[in-house]
């Protein structure tokens, strides 16, 4: 369990870019970005049952902070799935939805992803999923393994991955968040066929990580991109959160 996040560092989560890199390509670890206690503590358990029940020749990396996290846990039943990569967290309505977007975070990204949906939902009318995403490199591993496994066995039944069965099968933009550099959550692009945007530190300044305007901004140029919304609206954006 690495607590870096919490020291003044001039780095993305405290940690030196080539952690996360590594982290991302030795399949032996499984890293974890949880953004509340609740979620470490789902991790842990379903992390000690691979390990010591099930046999898993692994080991695991936690990126732990000392953020509060109000409002972000949901029930303990979807709580438990936080251990596979991603659960639902909350879903939004609008009026006359001129949108609906999959908005998805890991550690302390959510918190501001789940304030971006709120912003959605309340100045542009736009209705969304959120998502929290704990683990970006377990669910990009189990979608190209699924993807390989059907590749070679085209007659027997698909499997499908835990990113497909919660985000497969539609067409409305999934946007990633990640406060570690963009390509963390851009691993799982290549396992989504819906319009895809992954953004992290340095997306828009410096190192630091992506603000909730930010993100409110790249959800509606997804919707736009789409021919859902005009391109006025993005001008829009950009001049009310003054982005410029």
């Amino acid at each position: 369990m690495n607590t870096a996040e919490g020291a003044n560092q001039r780095w993305p989560k405290g940690v030196p870019p080539e952690i996360p890199l590594w982290l991302a390509q030795d399949w032996s670890c499984i890293p974890y970005d949880p953004a509340s206690a609740e979620e470490v503590q789902s991790i842990v358990r379903g992390a000690l049952h691979a390990l010591y029940v099930e046999g898993e020749v692994a080991h695991y990396y936690l990126a732990l902070h000392d953020a509060e996290s109000a409002g972000v846990t949901p029930s303990s039943p979807l709580l438990e799935q936080a251990y596979t990569g991603m659960y639902l967290v909350a879903c939004s309505a609008a009026r006359e939805a001129a949108g609906v977007l999959r908005l998805l975070g890991a550690g302390r990204a959510l918190e501001r992803v789940r304030r971006a949906a709120q912003m959605l939902q309340r100045e542009w009318d736009v209705a969304s999923e959120v998502w929290s995403c704990p683990s970006y490199t377990r669910l990009a591993r189990e979608g190209a393994l699924a993807t390989q496994w059907n590749t070679l066995n085209p007659l027997a039944s698909p499997r499908v991955s835990r990113l497909e069965q919660c985000l497969g099968g539609r067409s409305e933009p999934v946007i990633a968040v990640t406060d570690y550099a963009p390509h963390v959550a851009a691993q799982i692009g290549a396992c989504l066929s819906a319009p895809f945007v992954a953004l992290g530190a340095g997306s828009q300044q410096g190192n630091s990580p992506a603000c909730t305007e930010w993100i409110v901004l790249h959800a509606l140029r997804a919707l736009v991109e789409q021919g859902r919304l005009p391109a006025q609206v993005v001008a829009d954006a950009v001049r009310r959160y003054r982005l410029s």
